[in-house]
């Protein structure tokens, strides 16, 4: 048979078990506080990489379009002066029509497509004086 604690037992057993529970929720406190620091820290890291991330894409994006701006304008620029010899190489063009080769024949010569050929015949035509119209 076994024995009923006694009275003071029991209070012991208690004390013994409430100090236990106290520890063990000291420990969990710890444990959580710690774990809140963890997070916290993670997520002001992330916070930080991610408006570094944005930064940056602000200022490539802001480069790429400064580029882009730069290339139109020498593109732009390029063509411009590109013009004075292509009214050049078409004079050539034309002189060789009016020299009596054939737009085919001039294509083939030149490298130029047959259309482009037609159309600096086009504007010798339209540079001839017409009947009746004196220089």
């Amino acid at each position: 048979m076994t024995r009923k604690p006694t009275a003071a037992q029991s209070r012991s057993a208690a004390r013994r078990a409430a100090e236990a529970m106290a520890k063990r929720a000291e420990e969990f406190a710890a444990r959580e506080k710690a774990l809140e620091a963890l997070v916290t820290t993670f997520h002001t890291t992330a916070e930080q990489a991610e408006k570094v991330r944005t930064a940056a894409a602000n200022r490539a994006e802001k480069l790429r379009a400064d580029a882009e701006a730069k290339a139109a304008t020498v593109l732009a620029k390029a063509e411009a002066d590109a013009a004075v010899f292509d009214e050049k190489a078409a004079a050539a063009v034309r002189e060789i029509l009016a020299a009596g080769e054939s737009p085919e024949s001039v294509a083939e010569l030149t490298g130029w497509p047959l259309a482009r050929v037609r159309q600096a015949q086009r504007t010798l035509a339209s540079r001839a004086p017409h009947a009746g119209e004196q220089d």
